[in-house]
């Protein structure tokens, strides 16, 4: 899709693609303290347990990045939990989502600045865990609706996959230990992808991030092998 003009105006993305005019911009979904409730995980058919997760006391504002023209279904979840038990309790949440897929990503600084325009974070206070889900109804509802399942430059033959549950940890930040970070075999774990560039940088610092991955990813396949009835309760 090529964008030919835009203008920010208050948050708001103004862009005319394809002649056509369209809008971009973030919108809060959630704030501290105010608990979502059913009609959330019914507008976006999110698995059973997700609401405990998104409800947890920790969890701070939430927002959905969303362009007029694309299935705007993933919302973000800032997290703060008070210590590692904390953060373990988060994983364990994660965990005991009803979905096929859920993951954790590990990533190797101290979190980033600033995530939305709705944080109100002391200055130079850092997260250490934020949390995404998608909602695949959505995006099969949007795949519906394109012609001939294109999109801009892109050409689709089948819905694309949601975002799956997804639990970003930031190994750097102080309250995190990544040895003592308990993750269920039934939960996927990967090391963030860099790209080349960044390698010399961070590259040193990765490499405990894919050895834990690796070996927890280890741990899953023979977690996989085992028989759905005997680790139904996982």
């Amino acid at each position: 899709m090529k964008l030919r003009y835009w203008v920010v105006v208050t948050g708001l993305l103004i862009v005319q693609a394809n002649g056509a005019w369209a809008m971009a911009g973030t919108s809060l979904a959630a704030e501290p303290g105010k608990p979502l409730g059913e009609q959330a995980q019914e507008l976006y058919d999110w698995p059973l347990g997700t609401l405990d997760l998104v409800n947890a006391p920790c969890r701070q504002y939430a927002w959905n990045h969303w362009f007029s023209e694309h299935a705007n279904d993933v919302i973000h979840f800032e997290l703060a939990p008070a210590d590692l038990d904390e953060l373990n309790g988060l994983i364990a949440l994660l965990s005991a989502i009803e979905a096929p897929v859920k993951q954790v990503i590990l990533y190797p600084g101290i979190g980033p600045i600033t995530l939305n325009r709705f944080s109100k974070r002391q200055e130079g206070e850092r997260l250490p865990a934020e949390f995404a889900i998608g909602s695949q109804p959505r995006v099969d509802r949007w795949f519906e609706h394109l012609e001939d399942g294109k999109f801009g430059i892109h050409q689709y033959d089948q819905p694309p996959r949601a975002l799956p549950p997804t639990l970003s940890i930031h190994v750097g930040h102080d309250l995190v230990e990544l040895d003592q970070l308990r993750i269920s075999p039934n939960v996927k774990v990967m090391a963030h992808q860099l790209r080349p560039d960044q390698e010399e940088e961070w590259g040193e610092l990765m490499a405990p991030l894919r050895a834990f991955a690796a070996a927890h990813e280890e741990k899953r396949a023979e977690y996989l092998q085992v028989p759905e009835a005997v680790r139904r309760n996982d």
